[in-house]
């Protein structure tokens, strides 16, 4: 670590504050997890950024964590909606998924 990193983490430290560059938060390197670990990498580092760990007395982690399952939960929900309806929008163009014997009201 050079001596302006090591200065750096030290005032960040006295503030309280998450020092860089931290394991945690170190961008992905090739083969490195999947996209939603590399997501919550980079939500991690934006949460710390703005210290908005601060207004919750909560762990960035644990803030990227709820964003997350609040991601996934989302994506859950519409997709499901679109199979009721019989439809799925994708970014390549709709899908069929009608369900066979099934009406939507």
């Amino acid at each position: 670590m050079s001596n302006e990193e090591q200065a750096r983490n030290s005032d960040a430290t006295a503030e309280g504050r998450l020092a860089f560059p931290h394991p945690a938060l170190t961008p992905p390197g090739p083969g490195d997890g999947d996209e939603d670990e590399r997501l919550q990498r980079d939500l991690q580092e934006l949460l710390n950024r703005h210290c908005r760990e601060n207004k919750s007395n909560t762990p960035d982690f644990l803030l990227a964590d709820v964003m997350m399952d609040a991601l996934r939960g989302f994506e859950e929900a519409t997709n499901a909606r679109a199979r009721w309806y019989g439809r799925g929008d994708t970014v390549a163009g709709p899908v069929d998924l009608s369900r066979e014997g099934e009406k939507a009201c």
